[in-house]
């Protein structure tokens, strides 16, 4: 059987004005995206912990001290699927294909693809925290 794979954010689901929850860390401790990616990774992406206990123990990795004013300000945008995704992924499943979905995404930010649709086509969807690893670093 012939199998194929999709990354969730951003290619099967929008990305929210803001963007996800390691973009908005990084907009609270004023520091540039790129240079936080160890700690995401440490911190939010491979360990399946609740958003407290992670930043806080993210912001004290970082010299960081107002976790809480991190977590009551994040505000995510409701999941908006791109208008051809499920066209896409209807036509691979009426071929016979087995499809996945892989995601770099936080814990507490998993979920919802049952109401935008794409869970009907998802055989499983594989989450870096699950599995220690994100992707296609790991």
């Amino acid at each position: 059987m012939k199998t194929v794979s999709f990354d969730i954010g951003n290619t099967l689901l929008m990305g929210g004005p803001g963007g996800g929850y390691c973009s908005h860390f990084a907009r609270c401790v004023d520091r540039p995206f790129d240079g936080l990616r160890p700690v995401f990774r440490e911190y939010f992406l491979t360990t399946r912990t609740d958003i407290i206990t992670a930043t806080r123990a993210a912001c004290s990795a970082i010299g960081y001290r107002d976790a809480v004013d991190i977590i009551d300000s994040y505000q995510p945008g409701p999941a908006q699927v791109f208008r051809d995704a499920l066209p896409c992924l209807e036509s691979l499943k009426t071929r016979g294909y087995r499809i996945f979905g892989l995601s770099n995404c936080t814990p507490w930010e998993a979920g919802g693809l049952v109401e935008t649709g794409l869970a009907e086509f998802l055989e499983d969807v594989v989450y870096s925290f699950q599995v220690g690893a994100i992707k296609p670093e790991e």
